[in-house]
């Protein structure tokens, strides 16, 4: 299997470099917020931020399906065709984003009464809510430009542009808070400014691009709707499942155990979720080019034995960091932020599990994607988010926080079953099977650094987090080598002809 420098390795690099600059800037973010806000008004921004995204699932998968739906014109470069799909999809997220603005106008003080929050924060969190309300609805009808970058598997341009709009909007973030102390409506500068510039360079990038993109009125593909429709309601479902969730948990979260727990989740789950996003980017960056084969019939299956190493190095790569999660998570946290806002170690725990699943789970989409093939994947996801929020409920009553990933580890793992297994059969191989082994062997390390975790050696051997830091850092790179081996040795495999 032989790799030729190009898009997918530019892209690769480049997904890499943007999840560094993410990381970089988030965390600045936090620093900033929980130095510069009381701890009151930073669980006002998680809440606000997370409730406020219900009502952009009115798109009904279609700013994620778009880029499959371009796969078949752009492979032919019939730009002609692109430009007729490109300008029916701009018009129909045109309409969704009115429906958007009207239903979060008309629920916001129905939404925000679950905070039980008054008083003068109430209102700042009201008018939070309203800037950012239109600043999603006004660049949600863009959400089309991203895509076409997608199909023509230039990802990697949408990764430097990320990059470069994350540090525009830590630079204004960091204004507004700092300079004009506009508390909780800094994060409205932070959003408006990353929104805009991204926007803005999405555009140029594709106005420059290799195949020429026409807006138009004329001819537009009304006949093919329908299956778009269908396509995108499989990926709507998936989507639902998953920020349906994500975002029910601060509601819980705050609405059970109060806003000082939803600040302290939101920080200590901060970084295991960049870490998930950047173990998926080297699988990432190779969907497009799976895509473009797929598409071709010289090509359909030129795919699966990249695929089936990719999933196997993510395995290994998402187990090493979730081991190393395990060891330096809560020093990092008390260290870079203030001790309060680290969780009792159960709650870093279950956060480990849910990062692997969520990595293994997000692997398997690909398939179905490609086989369009979503209905059993999106039921399944569906199902595993209704029995998530009720564990999640039940839970953080019984057990307070650490029962929020939890709720959501039982359901994940069982997603990946039954991920793997179906498309193990849509192509003809045993994937689950491929995974299972490979878990055995660095599941030892895992479960050492979570019973070190759980015992909170790093902190106790030294009492300060700095030096804990160092100290948990040792500790994990050593229980996940075993991990780190065998996802250098797939990647060199990967690169080494068949």
């Amino acid at each position: 299997m032989k790799i030729k420098p190009g898009k997918t390795m530019l892209t690769a690099v480049t997904s890499y470099g943007s999840a560094f600059s993410l990381l970089a800037t988030s965390l600045i973010t936090i620093r900033l917020a929980t130095h510069g806000l009381g701890k009151e008004e930073f669980g006002a921004w998680s809440f606000v931020f997370s409730t406020i995204g219900y009502f952009f699932l009115f798109d009904f998968g279609l700013s994620s399906s778009m880029a499959r739906v371009f796969g078949e014109p752009m492979a032919t470069r019939n730009s002609a065709e692109v430009g007729r799909w490109a300008s029916m999809c701009f018009l129909v997220m045109a309409a969704q984003a009115v429906v958007m603005l009207v239903a979060g106008a008309l629920l916001r003080d129905w939404v925000l009464g679950f905070s039980a929050v008054q008083g003068p924060l109430r209102a700042e969190m009201e008018n939070l809510w309203d800037a950012l309300l239109w600043i999603r609805v006004l660049s949600h009808p863009a959400s089309v430009l991203p895509a076409l970058l997608f199909a023509q598997n230039r990802v990697y341009v949408q990764n430097v542009i990320y990059a470069v709009s994350g540090w525009f909007s830590v630079a204004g973030f960091y204004v507004a808070l700092e300079k004009w102390h506009w508390g909780l409506q800094s994060y409205a500068v932070l959003l408006g400014v990353s929104t805009g510039s991204t926007v803005l360079l999405w555009l140029i990038s594709l106005l420059r691009g290799p195949v020429p993109l026409h807006f138009t009125l004329r001819r537009l593909p009304w006949d093919g709707f329908g299956k778009m429709m269908k396509f995108s309601s499989g990926v709507f479902a998936a989507q639902l499942s998953v920020q349906a969730t994500g975002l029910t948990q601060n509601v819980i979260i705050t609405s059970i155990l109060g806003l000082d727990a939803a600040a302290i989740f939101a920080v200590t789950s901060r970084l295991p979720m960049f870490l998930g996003t950047f173990v998926f980017r080297p699988f990432a960056a190779f969907a497009p080019r799976w895509q473009e084969f797929y598409c071709n019939p010289e090509t359909k299956d030129r795919w699966k034995g990249e695929f089936v190493t990719l999933l196997r190095f993510s395995n290994f790569f998402g187990a090493a960091a979730a081991t190393g999660l395990l060891a330096a998570n809560l020093s990092f946290v008390g260290w870079w932020t203030k001790p309060e806002y680290a969780a009792v170690p159960l709650v870093n725990i279950f956060l480990a599990v849910v990062l692997v699943t969520q990595v293994l789970v997000n692997c398997s989409g690909t398939v179905f994607q490609n086989y369009y093939k979503l209905g059993g994947y999106a039921t399944a996801k569906v199902i595993g988010a209704v029995i998530e929020i009720g564990l999640g409920i039940v839970l953080a009553k019984a057990i307070g926080i650490a029962g929020i990933p939890l709720a959501s580890a039982i359901p994940g793992a069982l997603m990946v079953m039954y991920a793997f297994r179906s498309a193990g059969k849509l192509m003809g191989m045993r994937l689950f099977r491929t995974i299972v082994k490979d878990c055995f062997f660095w599941g030892p390390g895992f479960a050492m650094a979570a019973f070190a975790c759980y015992e909170g050696f790093p902190v106790r051997l030294t009492g300060h987090p700095f030096q804990a830091l160092f100290i948990a850092g040792g500790i994990g790179t050593a229980l996940a080598l075993p991990a780190i081996v065998m996802a250098g040795w797939l990647m060199w495999r990967l690169k080494k002809p068949a």
